[in-house]
């Protein structure tokens, strides 16, 4: 649809845009962790997806990482593993990572457009994602990872979830706003695309998060970021938060090739 198209042209134009300006800030000069980057109220679903590829990823392991931006959570990928091809839309995008990771050997860039990715059949050991599954379509996106993933290869994601009614809402304002395309809006990530990829990868795995991330500006008139953040982790642990999550965190491995079929 037309609307699509142009949507993810605006997308791209924004990163663009968004990318010349930090060109030459200090963040090119911020080679760490993405979670160090992250509010700290927020930043559990963060760490959370850091600890995943950290305890997945092996030396000799090659990496995809799509919808990668300007290499905000590109870092542990690139000293966990041997070979790192980080992707996005936008061009001007990867080349502030670039510069900011132009010191590892084991870094590759390219232009993919993740509802087509233009690599072999079962090329990589994990792919990995970070905010970036909205930016296309769901289920094309879906089997294009699973497609480039070598048997027992893992996908590892953090991303927002599109259930809670305040997130909702405030998705919303920012698209009203001009922050966010109307496609975005329609791709955001739900219980329904969990369930697909647990279709298509049988072996899947999820975490949730946040389901009171919306009191940080408050409760920071008041407390300390940790504190809140120490607030917002209990409230996670015992209540289900599943339904009311901000973010989370899935890992999907790719089943087994046999006689010929994944089972």
């Amino acid at each position: 649809m037309k609307f699509i198209l142009d949507d993810k042209n605006k997308e791209k134009h924004r990163y663009d845009k968004f990318a010349n300006i930090i060109s030459d800030s200090k963040f090119t000069n911020l080679i760490c962790e993405g979670s160090k980057l992250i509010s700290k109220p927020i930043s559990s679903p963060y760490v959370f997806y850091e600890s995943t590829q950290k305890k997945i990823i092996k030396k000799n392991f090659k990496v995809l990482e799509i919808g990668c931006g300007v290499g905000t959570h590109t870092f542990v990928a690139l000293t966990k593993s041997s070979d790192v091809v980080a992707t996005d839309i936008s061009n001007n995008s990867l080349l502030v990572l670039k510069k900011r990771f132009k010191n590892f050997k084991n870094l590759t860039t390219k232009v993919v457009d993740m509802e087509n990715i233009s690599f072999n059949n079962e090329t990589f050991d994990v792919v990995i994602s970070a905010g970036s599954l909205s930016y296309g379509d769901n289920q094309i996106v879906a089997k294009e990872i699973n497609r480039v993933l070598k048997p027992n290869g893992y996908f590892i994601c953090v991303d927002s979830f599109n259930h809670n009614p305040i997130y909702k809402f405030n998705r919303w304002i920012h698209f009203k706003r001009g922050r966010r395309s109307l496609s975005t809006i329609r791709n955001m990530p739900n219980k329904q695309l969990i369930e697909y990829y647990k279709n298509i990868f049988k072996s899947v795995k999820v975490k949730y998060f946040g389901a009171v991330s919306f009191v940080t500006p408050l409760l920071s008139v008041f407390i300390s970021e940790k504190k809140i953040k120490n607030f917002i982790d209990l409230f996670d642990h015992v209540i289900n938060v599943q339904k009311s999550a901000f973010k989370f965190v899935m890992i999907a491995k790719k089943t087994e090739r046999k006689n010929g079929k994944f089972f």
